[in-house]
């Protein structure tokens, strides 16, 4: 038998028959059948160990929903307890579930009673937003970033414990320099900035840098900052009273300050960049072709799939311009392409891709839509003939099409029907999506629940990190506008801004009464620090 086939009941009960009537089942002298070699003796034992098989997944999912918390969540491969359970769990603990994925509110049940152990603490506050929101994050406390002058006779801490070397002189400007001096100016002889090291201190701190684990520390804490406003940055401050949110309100001794990397979105540090030539070749992307019939006619139809990572991350990148063969309909699938695809005479179909640009001048079929894609992110979108189709989708720049349908979308920049300067209305409709006001004259007629505010990214470069990916500072419209009420664009189903929401909510929940918590994004986490 196959090695990798899951044994099933039905080939155990076949395992149990005396030898010679499975040679006589199947002609092989006793030893387990082949495929496609199945006797009748095999087929009826299949039919009492499918029954078996159906009541002994039952059992094991009964005893797994005992557990809210397993390692199924981390391994689809694994039995574990279902969402629709969590709820309940959560009743008897008195949990009140924020997060917005099943695996976010299994971490919330199974840590409620540590976290209530440890409230309020650092390292609860840390641990929160690291299984809830599923980043890493850096805390800094409100009080200890207000500026206030040193009490005399206050014992610091040596040297040592701030990676610095021992002052070994009495000179009173000497001793001024002393890191853990409280102090009301800034020194502008130095910069402070975080630095790598190889010995645990104090102070030291250990962190995942965009999966790169490094010990690091802060140097010349009261100095000018290299990079404001991010977790490197120690100086002192004046007390700022305003309500504390991802850009004000930091030195406020009932604040506490969360910095957090930016979003990848699709672009990844480790992206395997290769050229249209090479793609059927490669061992990360399938390649299936195949006859579709669509409205009694037969078409060709090539499918290209990556592999994705955690939360549909794609991995690869294909480069250079591509230019497809006609008389084809392409599927693509967790892929990116740096590029431009060209084509005619084809219909294309995009899921979980990034698009530099698409040139489709003719379509192959005018009964499916000559562009449906989803979550998925493009730069430009130029389409000569037939309709488009967007459903969680994100155009950066500009979209020229005919005819659209789109649901739950962002269109940043340019929406029109042809690249002339006349005015002419796109035929279609669009719904629950951001549209250019600029473009107001030429959308169509079928406008339901769209909101016209600007959409505002960390960047719309197509291959740099936080490309689409939505900026605190946008509006609600758009951090709440699709229709489950997520977020519009091609990250809706990486739930960004639910995540960044739910990690607030919680640990408010999980701080002294008064206390206010900031998110800031800190595009200085991407990397590690350098070395001393």
């Amino acid at each position: 038998m196959n090695q990798d086939k899951k044994i099933t009941h039905g080939d155990l009960l076949y395992k149990l028959m005396p030898t010679v009537y499975r040679a006589r089942d199947n002609g092989l002298k006793g030893n387990n059948s082949e495929e496609g070699s199945d006797g009748d003796l095999k087929k009826l034992l299949d039919t009492f160990g499918g029954l078996l098989d159906q009541i002994s997944a039952n059992i094991d999912q009964f005893y797994a929903d005992n557990f809210p918390f397993s390692s199924s969540l981390e391994n689809e491969n694994e039995i574990g307890c279902q969402p629709w359970l969590l709820p309940y769990f959560a009743d008897l603990l008195d949990v009140n579930l924020v997060s917005p994925d099943a695996k976010g509110q299994a971490r919330e049940v199974a840590n409620a009673v540590r976290w209530r152990q440890r409230r309020g603490t650092p390292v609860a506050t840390e641990e929160i937003a690291q299984l809830v929101g599923d980043m890493e994050v850096e805390i800094q406390e409100g009080w200890k970033r207000i500026a206030v002058t040193p009490s005399v006779n206050t014992p610091l801490m040596p040297e040592s414990g701030y990676a610095e070397n021992e002052i070994e002189s009495g000179n009173p400007q000497d001793i001024a320099k002393h890191p853990g001096l409280q102090v009301a100016t800034i020194d502008t002889r130095k910069y402070s900035a975080a630095v790598k090291i190889e010995n645990e201190t104090a102070n030291s701190h250990y962190s995942d840098f965009s999966g790169q684990k490094a010990l690091w520390i802060t140097k010349n804490r009261s100095s000018v900052p290299l990079f404001g406003c991010s977790y490197q940055d120690l100086t002192p401050k004046t007390l700022d009273i305003r309500t504390p949110n991802w850009k004000e309100g930091h030195a406020n001794p009932r604040s506490v300050i969360l910095y957090c990397p930016i979003a990848d979105g699709f672009y990844k540090k480790e992206v395997k960049e290769i050229s249209w030539a090479s793609v059927t070749s490669n061992d990360s992307i399938e390649v299936t072709a195949e006859k579709v019939m669509i409205d009694g006619s037969e078409y060709k139809k090539i499918t290209y799939k990556g592999k994705a990572g955690n939360h549909s991350e794609t991995n690869i990148a294909v480069k250079g311009k591509v230019k497809l063969k006609e008389d084809t309909i392409y599927d693509f699938e967790n892929l990116v392409f740096s590029g431009e695809i060209e084509t005619k005479k084809s219909n294309l179909t995009f899921k979980n891709c990034a698009v530099n640009e698409i040139n489709i001048v003719s379509q192959l079929s005018d009964k499916i839509p000559t562009l449906d894609a989803q979550d998925s992110l493009f730069s430009e979108v130029f389409l000569k003939t037939g309709k488009a189709r967007f459903e969680y989708c994100t155009v950066l720049k500009s979209a020229v099409t005919p005819e659209i349908e789109a649901s739950d979308s962002i269109f940043s920049g340019v929406l029109k029907k042809d690249k002339s300067n006349a005015i002419r209305k796109i035929n279609g409709g669009i719904r629950y999506s951001c549209v250019p006001e600029s473009s107001e004259k030429v959308l169509p007629k079928m406008i339901y629940k769209c909101t016209k505010s600007e959409p505002l990214f960390f960047t719309s470069l197509l291959m740099e990190k936080g490309a689409g990916v939505i900026h605190p500072a946008a509006s609600s419209e758009i951090k709440h506008g699709a229709e489950n009420g997520g977020e519009m664009g091609a990250h809706h189903i990486r739930m960004y801004c639910l995540r960044y929401e739910a990690v607030i909510a919680k640990i408010k929940e999980n701080l002294p009464v008064g206390l206010n918590v900031a998110l800031v994004p800190d595009q200085t986490l991407a990397s590690v620090p350098p070395g001393v």
